[in-house]
């Protein structure tokens, strides 16, 4: 489950970088295909795993080196499990914002000119760009926590 979890890290990372490229250096059509399918990537593998990944590695966490004292293991978990759960929340509501940033873009095809097309989509594009940093910065967050939780395990 940690390789999943770094694997959505590295693609949003990967996702975030291809992102940065100039917007409207393609047509229209095949960049919103594009970003598109980039998106629905990052959503399928973070739906597929988000309940999942969070608490396996709370297990994970939990098993790390075997650690004989299962007490101080629960009472660190359970000391962190407020703010894992705001960040595992966090992180499920950017991947919805991010679906509507798609849908936005889908919206752009709509424009009647393909000047009012290319604004719609640099617009949106810079929004996609924000929320994919606000992500990232999440799941950054994610790692110090988890770190603070084998800290206190390993104390």
């Amino acid at each position: 489950m940690v390789a999943n979890f770094v694997f959505l890290v590295a693609f949003c990372l990967a996702a975030g970088s291809a992102i940065s490229l100039s917007p409207v250096v393609e047509e229209p059509e095949s960049l919103i295909q594009r970003l598109e399918d980039e998106f629905l990537d990052i959503q399928n593998e973070w739906d597929g795993h988000s309940e999942e990944v969070f608490d396996n590695l709370l297990d994970e966490v939990a098993l790390e080196g075997c650690h004989p004292d299962k007490e101080k293991i629960k009472k660190c978990i359970q000391k962190y499990l407020p703010e894992i759960r705001a960040l595992r929340k966090k992180i499920i509501d950017q991947i919805q914002t991010i679906r509507g940033d798609v849908q936005q873009l889908r919206e752009c095809r709509e424009e009647k000119s393909r000047e009012k097309t290319e604004k719609c989509i640099h617009k949106i594009f810079e929004t996609i760009k924000g929320d994919i940093a606000k992500l990232q910065s999440d799941i950054q967050e994610s790692k110090l926590i988890f770190h603070k939780v084998r800290k206190c395990i390993h104390s």
